[in-house]
């Protein structure tokens, strides 16, 4: 199934996916991808660098091979610094993003429920739709019904927003 999605302009510019350049960044990219793909919005990858700016950021060696295989120009990356939730949340409340996607390790903690620290900040804090994705979860049927069902909530999502702001 090939079709567009589509919802109402919500001021939002882009799907963001944030990167650490794991495996869970490697699956949320996709669902990423896919996701701006469909809803018709482009895709902007973010990855929060350590530390402060000090020079011009250059992925190194296993980064570079990771955004290749994406199909992502390095140039193409967004980069900021410092804590990783933190600059997720600032830059996509800056860009007005339409959806922020991130993979979730579960790292700092092992019970089966627990999200990690920056997942669930994520989560929390940001004022747009939040779509964690999981690597220990079977990829879905993509029978288009997920991402009907996230056009919808944004679409909801869009509809409330604007209530609030009326108000």
């Amino acid at each position: 199934m090939n079709e567009r999605m589509s919802v109402p302009d919500s001021g939002g510019s882009a799907v963001v996916v944030g990167t650490d350049f794991s495996a869970a960044a490697a699956r949320a990219m996709a669902e990423a991808r896919s996701l701006a793909q469909r809803l018709g919005a482009p895709l902007q990858v973010v990855h929060v660098a350590d530390g402060f700016h000090v020079r011009s950021w250059e992925p190194l060696v296993d980064n570079a091979q990771w955004l290749a295989e994406a199909g992502i120009p390095p140039e193409s990356v967004v980069v900021r610094y410092g804590v990783p939730w933190v600059e997720l949340v600032r830059h996509a409340e800056q860009d007005r993003s339409l959806l922020l996607v991130a993979g979730s390790h579960g790292a700092s903690g092992s019970h089966s429920m627990a999200l990690g620290t920056t997942a669930s900040r994520l989560a929390t804090q940001a004022r747009c739709p939040v779509l964690l994705v999981s690597t220990r979860v079977k990829a879905p049927n993509r029978n288009g019904k997920a991402d009907r069902d996230m056009a919808a909530a944004l679409t909801r999502q869009t509809r409330e927003s604007t209530m609030e702001t009326d108000q």
